[in-house]
């Protein structure tokens, strides 16, 4: 058998490093030490945003699992529709509200934080695009 040269991962010293505003870093630590007060939904939401900002001035972003144009913050996205899951890397806010529209409940998971988005109530009955308005349906008023 031939002997295959085996890679080796880079070193620290051959990776460029990115230098983080402290700015960034102190928001970062006071959002996950201090804030107390705040509602525990509230608190979580705010980390996961918080810490995906952090992973993109390190890391950088991604690409979206749908529509494939950048993406800032890389935050998992389950849609559940029915019986049928889909997990996505990231998405895009269209197509991340694109999915929201159409799914039972959207899961936004970062780490062992997730953020949960169940349905959104319909107001307005649906309706084809060619489909001519009803009277009892929101109209709007002309510029005055």
């Amino acid at each position: 058998m031939k002997d295959v040269p085996q890679t080796s991962a880079p070193s620290q010293a051959d990776m460029p490093s990115r230098r983080l505003p402290s700015w960034l870093v102190q928001e970062y630590l006071a959002i996950l030490f201090c804030n107390e007060e705040l509602d525990p939904d509230v608190r979580q939401r705010r980390a996961m945003e918080s810490h995906a900002e952090l992973n993109f001035r390190v890391t950088g972003g991604g690409k979206c699992g749908i529509c494939n144009s950048h993406v800032r913050h890389v935050v998992q996205v389950t849609v559940q529709t029915d019986e049928q899951a889909r997990i996505y890397r990231c998405l895009c806010t269209r197509c991340l509200e694109g999915e929201r529209s159409t799914a039972d409940m959207i899961a936004l998971t970062l780490g062992r934080a997730t953020v949960m988005y169940q349905r959104r109530p319909r107001q307005l009955p649906l309706r084809r695009w060619d489909e001519p308005r009803q009277e009892n349906q929101m109209t709007f008023a002309a510029h005055q």
